[in-house]
């Protein structure tokens, strides 16, 4: 009579990499949950970057949660606009075509969702009106949906014709380091806030003429997130039970003052070392 049939001993049937998924999985899990956790702090990035030319208009790190992390950021047109514009003329350059900037209305159009007929790149996804979302402009477009804000910030009345500090005269009153003389102020909205900013959201922003094409620029915000570990809770300490009375306080001795030297003595004076120097924060 055959004895029963068993397809494998038991051994056989037991997955030597289960251990290590199982660990995988609950290092993920404990991941998220900490990701997840509305009083977690990391280290957050933004970063606005000119993609015309790859240059970075403005990077600002702070410490902060995943919902309160949402700073002003603060850069120029000309970081978006570039020496050279177009054929036209346009471009900062010169103090002449960055004070000539000042003059125009603009106005931006979100790459990251593109409603129908509003085009791609080339347009900077503003192929009509009604897809621009945000500006400064007279009609004074805006959005109930979009992620950001980005208005002309306050320029000073004494600010002078665009000029570059570092290259001309110090009594040219209203020069800027680099002749920025076109303050923007990006600000996020109640959506943004609320968006996932797991990749970078890329923007057209055109310059209205009243006549001929609107130039283009392309720019993109990204937020880079960085964990800086477990904090440390802080609350009351724990109560001591085996408590000592305080120690009697350390006198310190103080060297004496060196004795002067006689009445004729030649006097040394030591080689002094140079102050140490802090390095510049650049």
């Amino acid at each position: 009579m055959e004895g029963p049939a068993f397809s494998k001993p038991l051994k056989d049937k037991i997955n030597p990499w289960g251990p290590l998924i199982v660990l995988g999985i609950l290092i993920r899990a404990g991941v998220s949950v900490q990701h997840d956790s509305p009083h977690q702090v990391f280290n957050v990035t933004w970063r606005v970057t000119n993609l015309m030319t790859g240059q970075t208009a403005n990077a600002t790190s702070l410490l902060g949660t995943m919902t309160d992390a949402f700073p002003k950021l603060y850069f120029d047109l000309c970081d978006l606009i570039g020496d050279d514009w177009d054929e036209t003329g346009l471009g900062c350059r010169t103090p002449g075509g960055r004070k000539r900037a000042r003059t125009f209305d603009f106005y931006v159009c979100p790459g990251h969702t593109v409603p129908t007929g509003c085009g791609g790149p080339r347009e900077g996804y503003c192929g009509k009106w009604g897809c621009e979302t945000t500006g400064q402009a007279y009609w004074k477009p805006s959005s109930s949906w979009d992620l950001i804000s980005l208005k002309r910030g306050n320029t000073p009345r004494n600010q002078g014709p665009c000029y570059d500090s570092s290259a001309v005269s110090s009594d040219i009153k209203g020069a800027t380091p680099g002749g920025r003389c076109n303050p923007l102020v990006l600000e996020f909205t109640d959506a943004g806030k609320k968006a996932s900013w797991d990749g970078p959201k890329v923007r057209g922003l055109r310059l209205y003429r009243s006549t001929g094409t609107d130039p283009v620029t392309r720019f993109s915000l990204t937020r880079q997130v960085l964990n800086i570990g477990p904090r440390v809770p802080i609350g009351p300490n724990p109560v001591i039970t085996d408590q000592l009375p305080p120690s009697r306080p350390v006198q310190i001795m103080l060297p004496r003052p060196p004795q002067p030297p006689p009445p004729g003595a030649a006097s040394i004076v030591p080689e002094t070392a140079p102050p140490s120097q802090q390095p510049g924060t650049g």
